[in-house]
């Protein structure tokens, strides 16, 4: 039967998600069973905790779980191929999480290439740290001879670019780092980015390489009590952080 207001604390993933609720055999113990059902293809995992965590499916299957509470177990992709993504800014609040999750659940080849500035926090790493998935390599993004000779080792399938000088109080006592960060820097690293690209011999990895640039809400200037920011919100920068994220975006 569906899993209606028995369990509360049990959301689908999507409007989509079909939940079920099987007893198997006439056992003491009940055995949760999640059916996961999405355009047609269909995965399924045993409920080991309280809370089924439902968030976050790749392909249809569900990430990998922690077991017996050991570390993350890296997956490769379907086919056997691993993707290798360039993070730039990995060691900042976000950009660490996002080079955790990636090593933890995407069995992707993650390089983390950040400057270690004020904002980093080595520490927010470690448990990646000793990961044979995880590279750091320390580094401006204003550099481009570094740039291009990372982007020549490592062959990325794909970046994520999050370095950035942040804090409109900062950005306002010193705005001349934010303009060479957030502008020229983003403008190196496309440059470098499209030298890589170009020297490509493989017409697939060609095809397939992405660029993903991380902005902030900043840039759309104050919000009302309200209101929301939309895509179509137009651009109302209010501080030198906010006005250099806006030229990078452009």
């Amino acid at each position: 039967k569906p899993l209606m207001s028995t369990r509360p604390r049990l959301k689908a993933a999507s409007l989509g998600t079909i939940l079920t609720f099987r007893l198997r055999g006439r056992v003491r113990r009940a055995m949760w069973r999640l059916e996961i059902k999405r355009g047609g293809a269909c995965a399924t995992s045993r409920r080991r905790s309280r809370d089924a965590n439902l968030m976050g499916l790749r392909n249809g299957q569900p990430l990998p779980r922690r077991v017996g509470g050991a570390k993350w177990r890296n997956r490769a992709p379907p086919g056997g191929v691993v993707v290798r993504i360039l993070v730039t800014g990995g060691a900042g609040f976000i950009g660490s999480a996002v080079c955790r999750r990636l090593v933890a659940t995407s069995g992707a080849r993650v390089l983390n290439y950040d400057k270690l500035t004020y904002a980093a926090n080595p520490a927010s790493l470690a448990e990646i740290d000793a990961n044979a998935n995880y590279t750091f390599v320390q580094g401006d993004i204003c550099d481009r001879l570094l740039l291009d000779k990372t982007l020549a080792e490592f062959a990325p399938d794909a970046m994520m670019h999050l370095a950035a000088e942040s804090h409109v109080d900062r950005s306002i006592t010193g705005s001349a780092e934010f303009v060479r960060t957030n502008i020229v820097g983003t403008h190196t690293i496309l440059e470098a980015a499209l030298a890589y690209w170009e020297s490509l011999k493989d017409v697939g990895k060609k095809v397939r390489f992405r660029i993903l640039h991380v902005s902030t809400d900043e840039v759309f200037g104050s919000l009302g009590e309200t209101d929301y920011f939309r895509e179509t919100t137009p651009y109302d920068p209010r501080s030198p952080y906010s006005a250099s994220k806006a030229a990078s975006d452009h």
